[in-house]
Formats: C-alpha cells, sequence, structure tokens
C-alpha cells in the first residue's frame, strides 16, 4: 500500500512539474505562431507575447518583428510584475522565448511558466536561436518595443 502511495505522489508529482516548463517547439511552429499573431482575423494566436531574452544590445541590432525584449537575467523579475501589465507580461496571453541559445530561452520561459499566474496559458520556447531564424529568411526588424 505504501508502495501505491509512493508511486502515486510521484506521477501527481511529475505531472504538476510538467506544467510548470515551457515547452521546446521547432523553429517553423515557432514561426507559424508568430505569422498566425501577425494576421487581422487572428484569434487565439493573437494572445501570445514574444519575448527576446537576449541582451538589449543585440535585440536592438534585429529581433522578431513585435517581440519584447526581456533579456534573460530579467525574466524572473519581469514574470513577477503580471499585475503591472505595462511593465510586466500580460499573464492572459502565452509566451514564446528565444534566444541565441535554446537552452537560455527554456531557463527565461521557465520563470514565467513556474508562476501560478502564467498557469493557464501556454509557455513556449524557440528549440533554436535567432541566428536560425535569420537564416531561414523570417522577418525582422530593428526598431520596436524597447523592454527592461
Amino acid at each position: 500500500m505504501a508502495l501505491v502511495l509512493v508511486l502515486a505522489f510521484a506521477v501527481q508529482q511529475s505531472a504538476a512539474q510538467a506544467n510548470t516548463k515551457a515547452t521546446l517547439i521547432p523553429l517553423n511552429t515557432f514561426y507559424s505562431l508568430w505569422k498566425a499573431s501577425q494576421t487581422v482575423n487572428a484569434t487565439r494566436a493573437q494572445n501570445i507575447t514574444f519575448l527576446d531574452v537576449r541582451p538589449k544590445t543585440l535585440y536592438q541590432l534585429s529581433h522578431v518583428p513585435d517581440a519584447r525584449n526581456v533579456p534573460s537575467q530579467n525574466a524572473k523579475k519581469v514574470a513577477g510584475q503580471f499585475a503591472s501589465r505595462k511593465r510586466g507580461v500580460d499573464p492572459t496571453k502565452d509566451v514564446a522565448c528565444y534566444c541565441t541559445q535554446s537552452s537560455t530561452a527554456v531557463s527565461a520561459c521557465n520563470e514565467f511558466a513556474k508562476l501560478k499566474a502564467y498557469s493557464k496559458v501556454k509557455v513556449y520556447a524557440l528549440d533554436a536561436s535567432f541566428s536560425d531564424w535569420v537564416v531561414a529568411k523570417y522577418p525582422t526588424e530593428k526598431s520596436g518595443k524597447f523592454g527592461h
């Protein structure tokens, strides 16, 4: 009986942890999410915030259009500012992060995913780099919303 309870607890903990981690998505899926967010008739797709978690200097040089800059070292702070949607990231919208390395994007996105405020939205991390986005000739811009 004790073994069954331990296994049930372990499965429950595993399921809980799965909800607090960003989902890695491939470049073409990330692009599809972004493209859908750009259409006038988008519904669910409009409810997504794209975060460039690279340093501000790299963001200023080039980034995904309409992405917001939240350098990875600031992700935890910004995630916690959800009550102030002007400074924070809206917890009613999905979040999609990218960086120069997917591991950094995952780490930054996990700061959002582990907060209860973001528990009802999807949190994605690009399983590629921004350089891969550029090589694929997906759109970029040099100016835009400057974050923290």
